[in-house]
């Protein structure tokens, strides 16, 4: 009989740390959710845990839609950093834009020859035909472009 008393009383004793460990580990966890969540609703960390949103890309605000401009135009984004204000962005070899920002729009007319001119940095740069006009056919979405230290040809826009 003292025996059995020994190994309820060791049962009780293991039982009751094992509880206070869950509820411990329960808590850190709910503190864990609730932290995560509130740093989700910053898009600024939200693409550092997020893998999703990393694919999906940039969100156009509801009023800031370029659908809807008559003037022909297409925008160029620096594909690989913030932003390029070395690289210009040349249309029938003049310059019309810098790269200041990461997202530049560029208006354009049919027939004309978009390029961008890297000449002022040696360094591997990626940029990348982001938007273009609905009425535009040529240079198409997702064109890249690589400058290293020259002129690269984004395209001859051709409209509809």
């Amino acid at each position: 009989m003292v025996h059995r008393g020994r190994k309820s009383r060791d049962f009780m004793f293991l039982a009751s740390r094992l509880e206070r460990i869950l509820v411990r580990l329960v808590v850190i966890s709910l503190v864990l959710l609730v932290t995560v969540q509130a740093l989700l609703t910053e898009d600024d960390t939200r693409v550092f845990l997020s893998y999703t949103d990393r694919l999906e890309g940039v969100r156009w605000a509801p009023d800031e839609s370029p659908q809807d401009d008559p003037v022909p135009s297409l925008e160029i984004e620096v594909s690989n950093g913030p932003s390029a204000p070395w690289a210009k962005v040349l249309v029938d070899g003049k310059e019309v834009a810098s790269f200041r920002k990461k997202i530049i729009r560029v208006p354009v007319q049919d027939g004309q020859l978009v390029e961008i001119d890297g000449t002022r940095w040696r360094r591997l740069t990626k940029f990348r035909v982001r938007w273009v006009h609905p009425n535009m056919v040529e240079p198409r979405v997702g064109t890249e472009v690589i400058t290293q230290g020259t002129i690269q040809t984004v395209g001859r826009v051709h409209l509809r």
